[in-house]
């Protein structure tokens, strides 16, 4: 999973993915706004990136944090080419349009703080390899 902005590991990922498979089909997480947040590409054989949900999951693994998100407009989506979607975590890490999160309500602080690893389902978050 690749949310932005990227790590170095992640960032080298996105290029290795950009330059090898770059047209293949993926899920984006989007914010209210429509801006990119996260890809990684679909993997029917993987129950965490197989379906729309699952992603969503597997971007989001604490319940109540994906519940406020998806409350305040965030969504997954299935692309068909994922090459645009590459190129724009890569802009974003690279600071050419960092996209500001909004902020939470109040006392719900921690809600949109996605790099937490904090999570109250019992879920495990996945991360597939290439």
């Amino acid at each position: 999973m690749f949310t932005a902005p990227l790590t170095a590991t992640e960032y080298e990922g996105v290029v290795q993915r950009r330059y090898t498979l770059p047209r293949t089909p993926g899920w984006v997480l989007r914010d209210a706004d429509h801006r990119l947040r996260g890809w990684h590409w679909l993997d029917r054989a993987d129950e965490h990136w197989s379906s729309p949900d699952a992603a969503y999951r597997a971007f989001v693994p604490d319940t109540k944090r994906r519940y406020y998100l998806t409350k305040y407009g965030w969504s997954v989506e299935r692309v068909e080419n994922s090459e645009p979607y590459l190129l724009e975590l890569l802009r974003i890490t690279r600071g050419d349009s960092v996209p500001e999160i909004p902020s939470p309500p109040e006392g719900q602080e921690d809600v949109f703080d996605l790099l937490t690893e904090t999570d109250s389902s019992a879920e495990e978050p996945h991360h597939a390899d290439q």
